[in-house]
């Protein structure tokens, strides 16, 4: 079950990327699509990541582990927000574009390297 969680998160990282040109682009339906795009990505993405806790860690701590998750989240989304409106005030929102067009291959590639089959992990 956590490999095919793994590669629906490869899969939905990808479009995710669309979100970067969508930031230099002039033709409003073509960034409309494009963040669109990026957006589908997003949802696919952060329903896996959802759902790893209850994969991996044991029944009695799946729900501390999921809202310390929601917590770190809410601070950094608050901490973040702050941080997007100083980026776009001062440069662009092409910046911003990027970060989060990367951000999430980089969260996959934890996801690959972190996250493991507990079933596997009790073997070693």
């Amino acid at each position: 079950m956590v490999r095919s969680r793994k590669w629906v998160c490869v899969l939905s990282s990808l479009p995710m990327i669309a979100g970067i040109p969508a930031a230099m682009t002039h033709n409003i339906v073509v960034a409309m699509a494009l963040i669109s795009l990026a957006t589908w990505g997003y949802s696919s993405w952060s329903t896996m990541g959802l759902t790893f806790p209850s994969d991996v860690f044991a029944q009695d701590i799946v729900a501390s582990v999921t809202g310390l998750s929601g917590l770190g989240s809410g601070l950094v989304s608050t901490l973040f927000t702050l941080f997007i409106g100083f980026i776009v005030d001062r440069f662009s929102y092409l910046p911003v574009f990027i970060v989060t067009g990367t951000i999430p291959l980089l969260a996959t590639l934890a996801v690959l390297v972190l996250v493991q089959n507990p079933d596997e992990a009790r073997k070693t």
